[in-house]
């Protein structure tokens, strides 16, 4: 009988050492999955501003493209003074007429395009993120129960050693 008690301490020593081994598995996969996490949030950040440096170069190209329709449009006015003087008024007006409100259907057409490619923009990365972040939560739940898997059958195999045959 001396030799059962040894045998249960045996046991409950190699038990608590899993234990401990499963716990610094468990901190080493967190500590790598938070710094994955960070990587990932890093390049999504950098993903973010170059977004916002393209809407802000766009909203340059949108306002430089109204300045030059205010600018033909005052160009324009003074080539039709000029013209009605000379009286080749008719045709020519209707032609820039025509050309401002091209250019300015332009300008609004792009100005839309761009805020709903920035809506939609943002919307994928909120719902990237998100998805990232579900992602991360299962891929620890999962490691946490594969490491509590291994402890277990690592306890079972202790105690199967353990019984009398």
């Amino acid at each position: 009988m001396p030799s059962a008690p040894s045998e249960r301490e045996s046991f409950w020593s190699q038990s608590a050492a899993a234990s401990e081994v499963h716990q610094q598995l468990l901190r080493r996969d967190r500590a790598r999955s938070a710094l994955t996490a960070r990587a990932k949030a890093a390049t999504v950040q950098k993903a973010l501003q170059d977004l916002e440096t393209l809407f802000a170069a766009m909203g340059r190209q949108y306002d430089d493209l109204e300045d030059g329709a205010q600018h033909d449009a005052r160009t324009g006015s003074r080539r039709m003074d000029r013209m009605d003087r000379e009286g080749t008024h008719g045709q020519a007006m209707q032609s820039m007429q025509w050309r401002l409100s091209e250019q300015q259907a332009t300008s609004r057409q792009l100005r839309t395009e761009l805020a709903e490619s920035l809506y939609q923009e943002q919307a994928a990365q909120e719902a990237g993120l998100r998805l990232l972040t579900d992602a991360q939560v299962h891929e620890l739940e999962l490691r946490e129960l594969r490491l509590q898997l291994a402890a277990s059958e690592h306890r079972n195999s202790q105690l199967s050693r353990s019984l009398p045959r």
